[in-house]
């Protein structure tokens, strides 16, 4: 199940419907499952389709950050704590999806977690940016570039230069 969760699609070219079949597949093996963080994934990914002005996307959000932490699993709870910020940064909920990407930045330097570290930096840019700090921002983005060039993390290269054009 990991590797949906890597899958940052774009609103185009049916990108979200393939994670929504996805979603479909995988519900009823979680269900079944008596792995705390595979129960935990389904809501995080549902939380994670819906829209951000949809009160279901928050309970989904919150029950997914809960069932990560319940696991124990530190390796995915930064992946909830980054999702909500996401709604929380989309509804204007500033300071707490600064908490948010606080707590996913602590764990993830504490810890040697690099991925998630960089994506918190992301996170915390794209924050700053929506409202229009965007010196601030900019230190965020370069870190995060930095730790993509250190880490070969490539991923994230369309969401660095997109962040870069926005902030400057």
């Amino acid at each position: 199940m990991d590797g949906v969760l890597g899958v940052r699609p774009s609103r185009r070219a049916g990108e979200w419907e393939i994670v929504e079949q996805r979603l479909v597949w995988m519900k009823p093996i979680a269900i079944q499952s008596e792995s705390l963080v595979d129960r935990a994934l389904i809501p995080l990914l549902q939380g994670k389709i819906l829209d951000a002005k949809s009160t279901e996307a928050k309970t989904q959000l919150d029950q997914a950050v809960l069932g990560l932490e319940r696991a124990g699993r530190i390796g995915e709870v930064p992946l909830g704590w980054l999702a909500r910020a996401r709604l929380r940064r989309q509804r204007h909920q500033y300071a707490k999806a600064e908490q948010d990407i606080a707590e996913a930045q602590q764990l993830a330097a504490r810890c040697g977690m690099t991925l998630h570290l960089t994506d918190a930096h992301l996170e915390r840019a794209r924050l700053l940016a929506s409202q229009g700090r965007k010196e601030q921002a900019l230190v965020d983005v370069r870190i995060a570039e930095r730790l993509v060039a250190e880490t070969g993390y490539h991923r994230r290269d369309g969401e660095l230069t997109e962040l870069r054009r926005d902030v400057q």
